[in-house]
């Protein structure tokens, strides 16, 4: 995997590169698409291109909710399972390679002297577009495998059941001990009196170093999709297995290519959201020179909390009903369960918003 990520970086160097070469002996002529975000964004102030970016952001996310509650409105069980992917697009847009990557992206572009607003949307769709063709597939290739083996929905129920709890008792695992040291790092800024090193170097997986070459030759923001792309290509995190696993169960179930595929959409529009507004946020805090790592471990902290009480729920849960442990329990409260399971996405999903919120306020606030 590591072999074949090089490959892929090289080959993407190279593309970029022949990019500029030809870009340089046009005689400084622009490519169709900086030419229509150009002329859009140059009518505009900045803080006119950082709302219009989270507005499109914003509305894109509206559609495909909207999408979602009338295409899951007689289904409480799949519409409970779109919910868990878009709050998993919330929370993987806060990983640390999209942190870094788009931290890092921005201080370059913005050191030039350019205002690349739409650097973290760009990251955000390279990266989701693998997410996309990857559920496109598995889509494609489960139905026939539901029509050669009768047997193969009730199993690969069970399968995908059990494999999705594990994942989410893992995933709360994990975010715990991230929620540790963040929460330590917390207090040693708290307390300490010097002035805190930006967080530039605190997120550095091994995709972040591998692509250092590019990063050095992204010139604009659309360059980032690549980038993303490439991270996509890694498959490095849990949250695209937990998507595939969510999707492949949807065409064993028998729903239409538009049902199954509304999954990984909601994944995009919640890792959208976020790292566009991350980026549109950086970029304003970079500017006015009083970028804030304890507001950064303040969010992270917050939305990890969040993470870690619905993956725990939701995993214990679902592998209590693969082990049939939910009938030692009364009928009653095993219904209780299955209703208050069903509704926390709805609160999660409303308290992410509201966490969102209030971090844009308070940045904003601050900026002035």
């Amino acid at each position: 995997m590591v072999m074949f990520t090089t490959i892929i970086t090289i080959t993407i160097t190279i593309t970029i590169t022949t990019h500029r070469r030809r870009r340089s002996s046009r005689c400084g002529s622009s490519p169709p698409l900086d030419n229509l975000s150009g002329a859009f964004m140059k009518v505009l102030s900045n803080k006119q291109k950082g709302m219009a970016v989270i507005g499109g952001a914003l509305l894109f996310n509206l559609l495909v909710i909207g999408t979602a509650l009338v295409t899951f409105q007689h289904s409480p069980a799949a519409l409970s399972v779109a919910l868990l992917a878009y709050l998993f697009g919330l929370r993987h847009a806060v990983d640390a390679d999209h942190i870094a990557a788009i931290d890092n992206a921005m201080r370059k572009l913005s050191n030039e002297g350019k205002s690349p607003f739409t650097a973290g949307m760009w990251f955000s769709l390279g990266h989701a577009s693998v997410v996309l063709i990857a559920c496109l597939i598995f889509a494609l290739t489960t139905r026939p495998l539901q029509q050669m083996f009768p047997g193969v929905k009730e199993v690969g129920g069970m399968i995908s059941t059990m494999i999705s709890g594990a994942f989410l008792l893992l995933l709360a695992w994990a975010n715990s001990r991230t929620l540790w040291q963040c929460f330590r790092q917390r207090q040693k800024l708290l307390r300490s009196d010097a002035t805190p090193v930006p967080q530039e170097s605190h997120h550095h997986g091994v995709l972040t170093r591998l692509c250092a070459p590019l990063f050095r030759m992204v010139s604009k923001s659309h360059h980032l999709f690549l980038i993303g792309f490439l991270f996509g290509i890694g498959f490095d995190t849990a949250t695209e297995v937990a998507i595939f696993g969510m999707s492949a169960n949807h065409a064993v179930g028998g729903e239409a290519i538009l049902h199954i595929m509304l999954m990984p959409l909601l994944f995009t529009a919640g890792m959208m959201l976020i790292d566009t507004t991350d980026g549109v946020m950086m970029l304003k805090l970079y500017r006015w020179s009083q970028f804030d790592p304890l507001r950064s471990l303040n969010y992270t902290l917050a939305i990890s909390s969040l993470s870690i009480v619905v993956a725990f729920a939701i995993g214990c849960y679902e592998v209590s009903t693969v082990l049939q442990l939910n009938t030692l329990i009364s009928p009653a409260l095993d219904g209780m369960m299955e209703a208050v399971i069903s509704q926390m996405g709805w609160v999660l999903i409303v308290t992410s918003m509201g966490v969102w919120l209030l971090f844009l306020q308070r940045t904003k606030r601050h900026a002035r």
